[in-house]
């Protein structure tokens, strides 16, 4: 009701105002919920921060998964190491500006890397394994993901909440991998290629579906921009509803 600025779902009969409702549809703490909107209304807010557990969880683990990203980037584009990655996307005719505009990534293949760095970034093994992108063997923590051609999952705002991973040999199986559902990602609640589709999506006022990351990288080649995929599930409600 815009009039009385208050909601109500019919359905499970939850109700209030416009900070409950994004707190509920986003999962999202009171802070990041007015963090939202004063950015949707171009509200400039000074020294606001989020000191609840829960919203510090959230942007350390938003932080780790942004610095993740840009370097799974920058090794794709710079290292030695990955020249078999990037001779797969040449094979794929994936261009650089793709690359680019969907922030692709290489993972090494050395399971201990990734540890390693983030360690000397200061994060904490806690952080680590609350993320997702770790499992644990032999009290040491080991990359889920090792060898792969990375493709970040962005939520709608452009954070980067997962990660998803094609092998790039024959040995590794299966061929492709998601982030496991952790504390900012569910994967039956998200789609790939949301944050890049949006605008499209919005002026058109239609969404193409299709089924995996290099369906979507296909269609943004040929001119085709409103389009997602699901991440490896069937097509969910959740998803149908995002």
């Amino acid at each position: 009701s815009a009039e009385r600025g208050v909601y109500y779902c019919f359905g499970c009969h939850k109700g209030g105002s416009i900070f409950n409702f994004i707190m509920e549809i986003e999962n999202v703490t009171f802070i990041e919920a007015v963090k939202i909107l004063a950015k949707k209304a171009g509200v400039t807010l000074e020294n606001i921060s989020d000191d609840t557990e829960k919203g510090k969880l959230r942007t350390t683990i938003l932080d780790l998964n942004s610095r993740i990203a840009n370097t799974f980037n920058y090794l794709l584009l710079n290292n030695p190491h990955a020249e078999h990655a990037r001779n797969y996307l040449k094979l794929r005719k994936i261009t650089q500006d793709t690359i680019k505009h969907f922030q692709i990534g290489y993972a090494p293949g050395d399971r201990n890397w990734l540890y390693n760095f983030l360690s000397s970034k200061h994060f904490s093994k806690e952080i680590m394994l609350k993320s997702g992108l770790f499992f644990e063997r032999n009290s040491k923590l080991l990359s889920l993901f090792n060898d792969r051609l990375m493709f970040p999952i962005h939520n709608y705002r452009g954070e980067v909440i997962g990660f998803g991973g094609r092998a790039l040999n024959n040995i590794s199986s299966p061929k492709y991998i998601n982030s496991p559902d952790s504390f900012v990602f569910h994967k039956r609640e998200n789609v790939y290629g949301l944050y890049q589709a949006l605008k499209s999506i919005r002026d058109k006022k239609k969404v193409v579906l299709v089924e995996g990351y290099m369906d979507v990288l296909a269609f943004y080649q040929s001119g085709i921009v409103n389009v997602v995929a699901p991440l490896g599930t069937a097509f969910t409600e959740q998803q149908a509803r995002l």
